[in-house]
């Protein structure tokens, strides 16, 4: 009878663990607290059928937080990458529609203070038949 109840609890204790690992930001501590859980249960039952249940859910306790830290790493790694090359696409992206909606500065156009301006000759002073080269705003 305490076995049974040994293992019931272990394999609840498994499903909470479980459902509260998803809550974790960093895949690896839900991987660790699931394979803790995990591997307890699987280590009671293991060790019921040697007659020692108790050390068999530490065993399997301590092997499957292992196990399941180095999953939970691996998969936050591809994670994070994956968003690493999603930021990078979109930063590619609003450079090229800048660069598309930005004229390019020429010799007759320049940009001053983040407004364009074009250049101009005028006469000065009036009449004088001399001109002068200006940049007049767009």
């Amino acid at each position: 009878m305490r076995k049974n109840f040994l293992i019931i609890f272990l394999l609840a204790l498994a499903l909470v663990g479980a459902g509260c690992a998803d809550m974790a930001e960093h895949k690896g501590a839900a991987g660790a607290g699931v394979g803790a859980a995990g591997g307890a249960a699987l280590g009671a039952g293991i060790g019921a059928a040697f007659g020692a249940p108790g050390l068999g859910a530490a065993i399997g306790a301590g092997g499957g937080a292992l196990i399941g830290k180095v999953v939970g790493d691996e998969m936050q790694r591809k994670d994070d990458k994956k968003e690493v090359d999603e930021l990078k696409k979109e930063v590619q992206e609003l450079e090229a529609t800048q660069k598309a909606a930005a004229p390019e500065a020429s010799a007759d156009r320049k940009l001053i203070d983040g407004s364009w301006y074009k250049r101009s000759m005028i006469e000065d002073p009036a009449g004088s038949g001399k001109f002068k080269e200006v940049w007049l705003p767009e």
